[in-house]
């Protein structure tokens, strides 16, 4: 397998607003112009029949970031969708990055041309 370039993906957010219990959105902190930052490590077969993405998750912002989700899809070079995981992660302080993995069943390496990651939670304190 040919060794691929590393993707950076900037996940830009004008207003970011927490869950917080109250009753009233206006309520909620929120983060202006905060950014985190995906970017794809490794792409590869840790077991038979399995597709896994390695990645790090920078916190760009001022913000201590208490929970997060991040979700992806792949797909073949013709465009096809292969399939969708997801993963969670606490405790990830301003300028901090950690390394998360998705994990893909039925799916080989060599077949995944793309990935498309997006942010689906974040709870910030």
């Amino acid at each position: 397998m040919k060794p691929r370039r590393c993707s950076i993906i900037l996940i830009l957010f004008s207003v970011l607003m927490m869950t917080t219990g109250c009753e009233q959105a206006s309520e909620a902190p929120v983060i202006k112009n905060a950014i985190l930052e995906i970017q794809q490590l490794k792409i590869y077969q840790p077991i038979e029949s399995y597709t896994s993405i390695d990645f790090r998750l920078t916190n760009k912002s001022n913000m201590f970031i208490e929970f997060w989700t991040i979700e992806a899809d792949i797909f073949n070079s013709d465009g096809e969708y292969l399939g969708h995981d997801l993963t969670i992660g606490k405790n990830l302080r301003a300028d901090q990055s950690v390394t998360a993995q998705l994990n893909y069943a039925n799916t080989i390496p060599r077949e995944v041309a793309s990935w498309k990651p997006y942010i689906s939670e974040v709870h910030i304190v």
